[in-house]
């Protein structure tokens, strides 16, 4: 179109008999982002695999219901239909409200009315909302199913208790300031701030008991104050959720026809809905499935609530939320990007993929005297000219020529301002990301997520009707409103996997069938010994996997307990700079002290500070920042543990396949019966020494990934609620807060306000202040350390487990095999030997057919000859003893030292700055 800005007239009406009316957009046939994955012929493999398990399934027919192999057989050919897929890949949309999330979410899925808007003035997502894939509405019509899963007991006990204080706190707060030591000056905190937590919490706790007078009924400071009411809230949510018929674990469902059928369900538990019980803070997310062709190409969108919630526990539960997706879309509206310190930090904790709103004012356009702009201007001013000419020449009767010419020159106009427009969007999200580009870079280049410019608004309207005229077409095409790459940002992630589960499927699982149908039709292939075999294996396997955990978490215990002491000579400078900067808030005057034990640490914005400075501040992040240091030098010191854990761990399964060769050669079996079991175990095209290697190599990873993540909670990384400070300050800036020495008894007859005994509510405070942060048995850091180390050893253990059980279920997998080689046990029927004769009879067909299946993939990359897995056939040249996991890992270390002294000593700056560049990269 930039093109014909400076056509004449006459050649824009040539041009536009050229041009077709647009037609309703169909996201259907979007193309994929360009992959291996996209271009698989995948209909014809899913075809193809259908056909390849039912010829098995017609060949079959009706066997003997005894013959457990022809059973087996056909459980297999079943399964080999359906390529099995790996857990969705979770992304979350992040961002203020009001930043067009929800919107930008139904035009994701090209469906209006799929998320909550905040078109009603609410918020519009006030619970984290999930969406599924729901698989089997591809086939048939299209379900809408919906589950609404509420917070467990620990989070709503944590979440009542923050509620029920901020109404106290505005109801009866002067209750608590009524102190000799409250120096008269000090000015009233922000009481807009104050009612609002007021209000949410009240909107709560009156939805809770149904109605506002029922709830203050219920209601009163000294019942707030025993904590009798926050038990009180608990009963009154088993009692509001029985209208939302959950089961036993306290999740309700739903199902529409439609999406507004389901969210017309759902919507209260989303956000509140005027005359209806609305539950909406207690729920810890709310599930959406439905068919839809990107959630399945492996997909789960989250839409989370808008960041900077009022209510803590909100905030917290939403950085859990985050802490366990893959990835980020950070959202956020261009009329404010720029200075928007919200979006630029979230952006920077995210640091994966970023979606914006792209629009412009009208009144934007028309100020601009630079090219093109300036030939826009003069171009629309001439055609609006010509159009004024033909409505003042009233006294000639206007005839065909005219309308057309009106029609003409309108749509030259309406073209002029859309190009105006697309120039002046274009240009900005040019200047908006080499801004925010430059705000985010870091050391290097690859820091810089993907920057897309969106316009959810305007990709809509090209769903809204079948046919558009020239003059109505939204101002900017499909492509340009970045609908498109947005979806292609984010299926180009899921890609690889996606692909991955198809070469499993098709080399590995379906071959895995045609091996089953050999063994089955081959009699000379069930001869004794399988069985003694796969026994003695499972007690090999018994007998050292056992151990080799006990090992594994003992090492991993050991690291952890190393890395801490590292910090024993820290702990008495850094709990000293504690206790100074405790000192430093008990010079806070009362109502900026009180204030901040209110808000869990938050003080915001004020004038009550006394000699501090007025700008906000957070006593979380404070104590955060003394502990930096220690957390930092724990991470490294830990990481340095690590480093050579994958190397322990090649050693130990370089034993445990020792050992396993040693109890085939032991084995009672013939000859033939072990080779082929010696061969199925390591010289497979997949061994299974190799497939413990590659989960132990992903266990060592997934540690590392848990320290930074330790590390980051620990540190209170880019101000995250979720965090270490916070796990430990939360219950004691309460317990501070409510803390009050006895009064004094009231003169009678004369009405004055409480009196405290001595030292005054005040300094009261403040000595349970200090109590807590170093009156203690266990002082501050000591505890935090502490604290940290427990979860880091709790998650490393839960860690371990999972993939320990990984290795069980590997190994099962091979005793497994052994054990299908078996003798029968049962005689074979005649007509089970005449379903043989025909599977053999087919067994060529189902080879040939696999076989034009695989050459559907592109050519698989050869191994690399170190990363072969024919590495364990000479077996006999393993010099491999019975040491323990400990003391293979203590010999690794050993040999490792003398050569890492020296690189440390010397190059001390540079590896500095390696780590620091790797932080930011990862």
């Amino acid at each position: 179109m930039a093109s014909l800005l400076f056509a004449t007239l006459e050649e824009f009406n040539a041009w536009l008999k050229t041009q077709k009316p647009p037609k309703r957009y169909n996201a259907a046939i979007e193309d994929m982002p360009d992959t291996p994955w996209s271009r698989l012929p995948r209909a014809i493999i899913d075809t193809r695999l259908k056909e390849f398990g039912q010829r098995i399934i017609v060949c079959l027919g009706k066997f003997p219901y005894d013959d457990k192999e022809l059973d087996h057989v056909e459980k297999a050919a079943q399964s080999v239909s359906q390529v099995k897929r790996s857990p969705a890949m979770q992304v979350a949309f992040i961002g203020s409200q009001a930043a067009g999330k929800s919107t930008l979410l139904c035009a994701f899925f090209s469906l209006e009315g799929a998320s909550p808007t905040g078109a009603s003035g609410k918020a519009c997502t006030s619970t984290a909302i999930r969406y599924k894939n729901y698989a089997e509405g591809k086939d048939g019509p299209t379900k809408f199913h919906g589950q609404t899963r509420f917070l467990k007991t620990k989070k709503l006990e944590a979440m009542f208790k923050e509620l029920c204080r901020h109404y106290y706190y505005f109801h009866h707060a002067e209750e608590d300031s009524e102190d000799e030591d409250d120096p008269e000056s000090e000015e009233a905190p922000d009481q807009s701030k104050l009612e609002a937590l007021k209000d949410t919490a009240e909107d709560i706790l009156v939805a809770l008991w149904g109605s506002k007078q029922s709830f203050l009924e219920s209601w009163s400071p000294s019942v707030f104050k025993s904590g009798a009411f926050v038990r009180l809230c608990q009963l009154k949510f088993k009692e509001a959720i029985e209208f939302a018929n959950v089961d036993s674990d306290s999740i309700a469902y739903m199902m529409g026809s439609d999406q507004h059928q389901l969210l017309s369900q759902m919507i209260r538990f989303m956000s509140q809905v005027e005359g209806e019980k609305c539950l909406w803070p207690l729920v810890d997310h709310v599930m959406i499935s439905f068919y839809n062709q990107w959630l399945e190409q492996g997909l789960e969108l989250i839409d989370l609530p808008g960041c900077g919630d009022s209510n803590r526990q909100r905030a917290r539960h939403a950085d859990e939320i985050r802490d366990s997706v893959q990835v980020e879309v950070v959202v956020c509206n261009t009329a404010r990007i720029e200075s928007d310190e919200m979006f630029i930090q979230q952006a920077r904790t995210a640091i994966n993929l970023h979606g914006a709103a792209n629009s412009i004012s009208d009144n934007q356009q028309g100020q601009d005297d630079r090219e093109p702009y300036r030939t826009i201007n003069r171009l629309v001013r001439e055609t609006q000219e010509m159009l004024a000419s033909i409505d003042d020449d009233e006294d000639e009767e206007e005839n065909f020529a005219q309308v057309m010419k009106r029609n003409q020159l309108e749509k030259r106009l309406s073209h002029l301002k859309r190009c105006d427009k697309q120039h002046r969007v274009a240009e900005r999200a040019q200047r908006l990301s080499r801004t925010i580009g430059e705000k985010l870079q870091g050391r290097s280049a690859s820091t810089l997520p993907p920057l897309i410019h969106t316009s959810a608004a305007q990709y809509m309207e090209w769903l809204e009707k079948p046919k558009f005229t020239f003059k109505d077409q939204p101002d900017f095409s499909v492509e340009e409103t970045g609908i498109p790459q947005l979806r292609r940002e984010l299926l180009a992630l899921t890609a690889p996997q996606n692909m991955q589960d198809y070469e499993n499927h098709v080399f590995i699982t379906a071959p895995a069938v045609i091996e089953k149908i050999i063994r089955t039709v081959r009699e000379d292939i069930h001869e004794g010994g399988f069985v003694t075999i796969a026994d003695a294996f499972e007690v090999v396997g018994q007998k050292f996997m056992v151990p080799w955990k006990t090992g594994v978490v003992e090492v991993f215990r050991d690291s952890s307990d190393k890395s801490m002491k590292k910090l024993r000579a820290d702990i008495p400078a850094l709990q000293n700079r504690i206790n100074m900067k405790v000192e430093e808030w008990c010079k806070l005057k009362f109502a900026a002290f009180n204030r901040a034990m209110k808000g869990k640490g938050v003080l915001p914005d004020g004038k009550s500070y006394a000699k501090s400075p007025q700008t906000g501040r957070n006593l979380d992040k404070e104590l955060s920042d003394i502990l930096t240091p220690g957390i930092s030098k724990w991470a490294n010191t830990h990481a340095s543990f690590m480093a050579h854990m994958e190397e322990a761990f090649c050693k130990a399964i370089d034993q445990l396949h020792r050992r396993v060769i040693n109890e085939l050669d032991d084995a009672g079996g013939n000859m033939v019966t072990v080779e082929k079991a010696k061969t199925k175990w390591h010289n497979d095209k997949n061994s299974y020494p190799e497939k413990i290697k590659t989960d132990m190599m992903v266990l060592v990873t997934d540690v590392q990934r848990l320290t930074k993540r330790a590390s980051d909670w620990a540190i209170m990384k880019d101000g995250r609620e979720n965090n270490l400070v916070g796990s430990i300050t939360n219950e004691w800036y309460d317990d501070i807060h409510d803390a009050a020495p006895k009064l004094k008894p009231p003169v009678p007859g004369r009405k004055q306000k409480k009196v405290y005994e001595k030292p005054g509510r005040f300094q009261f405070q403040k000595n349970r202040m200090k109590s807590h942060f170093s009156g203690s048995k266990v002082q501050f850091v000591e505890h935090a350390f502490q604290k940290l180390q427990a979860k880091f050893d709790r998650d490393t253990e839960a860690l371990v487990d999972k993939h320990f059980e990984i290795i069980n279920d590997i190994l099962s997998e091979f005793a497994e095999h052994l054990r299908g080689r078996k003798m029968l046990d049962y005689q074979i029927s005649e007509h089970g030997r005449a379903i043989r004769a025909d599977l053999k009879e087919l067994l060529p067909h189902l080879q040939d057919e696999l076989h034009q299946i695989q050459s559907l993939f592109p050519q698989r990359v050869k191994e690399e000859d170190g990363a072969s897995p024919s590495k364990f056939a000479n077996y006999a040249d393993l010099n491999v003893d019975d040491a323990t996991f400990p003391e293979i890992y203590d010999r690794v270390m050993k040999s490792k030292k003398p050569a890492q002294v020296p690189k440390r000593s010397t190059k001390r700056d540079d590896d500095s700055k390696t780590k620091r560049m790797r932080i930011e990269q990862s």
